[in-house]
């Protein structure tokens, strides 16, 4: 669903300014470990994974946020600890 909206954020404008920071992710950090554990490990085939990244980063960044909203910012207002189970017979 996400990339529905790119063409907008290109005829925008938008999404060269949201394209900064992932290059700067991608150029300082990311490529330059991938390209050293791939001579490292003499398997040029880690590079090929690039894309699987940034898929799972953005997976896990949206269970994160879904499991925020639901936890945090739920209208559900029961605060209580159910203590039940340590009652002494």
């Amino acid at each position: 669903m996400f990339f529905l909206g790119l063409p907008y954020l290109y005829l925008t404008g938008i999404l060269h300014f949201f394209s900064k920071p992932l290059l700067l992710d991608f150029g300082i950090f990311f490529f330059p470990t991938i390209l050293f554990s791939a001579i490292k490990n003499r398997d040029m085939s880690l590079i090929l994974y690039i894309p699987h990244f940034y898929f799972m980063r953005f997976l896990a960044c949206f269970v994160f946020l879904k499991g925020f909203f639901s936890g945090f910012m739920s209208e559900e207002k029961d605060y209580s600890w159910d203590t039940q189970r340590f009652v002494i017979k």
